[in-house]
Parts: C-alpha cells; sequence; structure tokens
C-alpha cells in the first residue's frame, strides 16, 4: 500500500463530504445542495483494512448493501451500457437475434425510417424486463453478487456488442 495514495483518497472524501467539492489542478467539481445523503463504496474485503487508512470513513457509519437483483437501477437512456445489453438478451431469448440486426434509433428516427428487412429496433426496456434478463443471463451465469462487478461486466460487454454490430462480418444485410 502506498501511505501518500491513502492521504490524497482520504483528502478527496474529506472535502467531498464537508464541502461537497472536489479540486485538482484545473478541474473543480461541485454536490449541487441538497439534502441528498452522499454514498461512497469501498471495495468488499476481509477486516475492511481500507477503512483503517482512511481515517475520515472511520467516523461516517456504515450501511452494508445486501446484493440484489431487484435493488439493480435501470437506466433509461436507451444507448446506456444497461439497455444496450438488455435488448440483446430480449432478442436472443426470444430466438430472433440469429438473422436479424438490431438497431438503437430514437423514436423520432424509428417514425421517419424504414428499416430494412432482418432489422430489429431496440427500444427502452422496462425495470423488472431488464432485471429478469440480467439475473437470467449474467447474474446467476456468472455468479455476479456486487453492483460495482456487474456494471463493468455490462460496460465491457455493450461495447463488445456495439462494435460486433457495426462490423461487416456480423451484419445480416
Amino acid at each position: 500500500h502506498d501511505p501518500l495514495r491513502s492521504q490524497r483518497l482520504n483528502l478527496a472524501i474529506f472535502e467531498l463530504i464537508t464541502m461537497q467539492a472536489l479540486s485538482t489542478d484545473a478541474n473543480f467539481f461541485h454536490c449541487p445542495s441538497t439534502t441528498q445523503p452522499i454514498y461512497i463504496e469501498l471495495a468488499n474485503t476481509f477486516d475492511t483494512p481500507l477503512i483503517a487508512l482512511l481515517p475520515c470513513c472511520a467516523a461516517i457509519p456504515t450501511v452494508e448493501l445486501a446484493w440484489s437483483v431487484d435493488h439493480i437501477q435501470v437506466s433509461r437512456v436507451p444507448t446506456s451500457p444497461m439497455q444496450v445489453v438488455c435488448n440483446y438478451l430480449r432478442v436472443l431469448k426470444a430466438g430472433t437475434l440469429g438473422g436479424n440486426d438490431l438497431v438503437f434509433l430514437s423514436r423520432q428516427a424509428q417514425l421517419l425510417l424504414e428499416l430494412p428487412p432482418n432489422t430489429i429496433a431496440a427500444s427502452i426496456l422496462d425495470e423488472a424486463e431488464c432485471r429478469a434478463l440480467l439475473n437470467e443471463f449474467v447474474v446467476e451465469a456468472y455468479e455476479i453478487r456486487s453492483f460495482g462487478t456487474l456494471s463493468i461486466f455490462l460496460q465491457t460487454l455493450a461495447v463488445q456488442l456495439r462494435d460486433m454490430t457495426q462490423s461487416i462480418f456480423f451484419q445480416y444485410r
């Protein structure tokens, strides 16, 4: 462990909590003044050695978040990693992925454009459907048990799915 990094992280957390702001050389971030709490996720480790290195965290009451697919916050942004992956999982489950291209278009574009044959337009999926798809195809299949791991998995998979979709080798035209 690097004591200088621990000190810098401790100071950054202290600034965020007390002054609701963070600053670096030329950058400044300010949290709007609200009554919303600030959540800081620290890695789950045995005996929590990270907390021992961050004195400001020792003074903060801790809340352990229970992992559950039901606690996942589902994004409503159509091109977010979660929506991209869930749309692919939906067409995979329906058995329509092979032989069709999945495209992400705005509602206006979907109304204005005539989709070519073998093309499915993605849509914004609701929370219940996303959670069910993620649970079936991702959480249970890969034994994911943390929000951080799921987020990294979704971000990585979404990039790969977008790249493959844009490749001429994976298009059905």
